[in-house]
């Protein structure tokens, strides 16, 4: 997660951003779809011969549809890999309460922006969430 992301969740809250997270992947894996159906029209456009965009034409929007799909499935893979990581994480230590606050006296990023100093709101519990590990997840 970069700082920029950080700083998001720390203004939505953990609820917020989770959902926002949720509907960001998944309108990715819809364009991602599109795209794929996109090529598909470039695919049957080719294979019936129609002389309207020529094949320079076609082949553009094969090659544009592979571009977007593959753009779209690996933003969906980093934003589901990133919620799902946080996510999992944000269970209370001591209650099992899903879900976080930011302390208000300590910083919640640390200086290296690598952890996430997170407060249960029911039993005041403190833990660290590390994002040091998410990168690690290959995905597919």
């Amino acid at each position: 997660m970069s700082y920029k992301e950080i700083e998001r969740l720390r203004l939505l809250g953990f609820r917020k951003w989770y959902e926002r997270q949720l509907f960001d992947g998944h309108a990715s894996l819809v364009l991602a779809i599109f795209a794929v159906v996109i090529m598909a029209c470039g695919f049957e456009l080719v294979s019936i011969r129609d002389q309207s965009l020529g094949i320079v034409g076609h082949g553009l929007l094969i090659f544009g549809g592979c571009v977007v799909a593959w753009k779209a499935i690996m933003r969906y893979q980093r934003i589901m890999v990133n919620a799902e990581y946080v996510g999992g994480h944000a269970n209370c230590p001591s209650c099992g309460k899903h879900g976080f606050k930011w302390p208000k006296d300590d910083p919640p990023v640390d200086e290296k922006g690598l952890e996430i100093k997170a407060l249960c709101g029911r039993c005041k519990t403190r833990w660290t969430i590390d994002l040091g590990e998410p990168g690690k997840v290959s995905g597919f």
